[in-house]
């Protein structure tokens, strides 16, 4: 399953990929958010954030918690991966 979001950037079912290393939080929180709402209309989306902040674990959780997505475990240090529902309501 594949939809364009506002800016034109092509979403599917395969694993997004976010990169924040050296960003410090509120940031990699915030750029997981607008990822996760862009792809809110593709269940079983998966996207993966690298973050280096100490303190981004807790805000990501939060973040994915908040809109309904799971925590997938890493294997990789500094790596959270989130899945979104398998079906979406709304």
């Amino acid at each position: 399953m594949t939809r364009r979001t506002d800016t034109g950037a092509s979403i599917s079912r395969a694993e997004e990929q976010i990169d924040a290393r050296g960003m410090r939080c509120p940031w990699p929180a915030l750029q997981l958010g607008r990822r996760m709402r862009a792809c809110m209309d593709v269940p079983g989306a998966v996207i993966a954030i690298t973050a280096d902040d100490p303190r981004a674990g807790g805000e990501l959780r939060a973040v994915a918690q908040a809109l309904g997505w799971t925590e997938i475990l890493s294997e990789t240090a500094h790596e959270y991966r989130f899945k979104a529902p398998d079906r979406c309501d709304g």
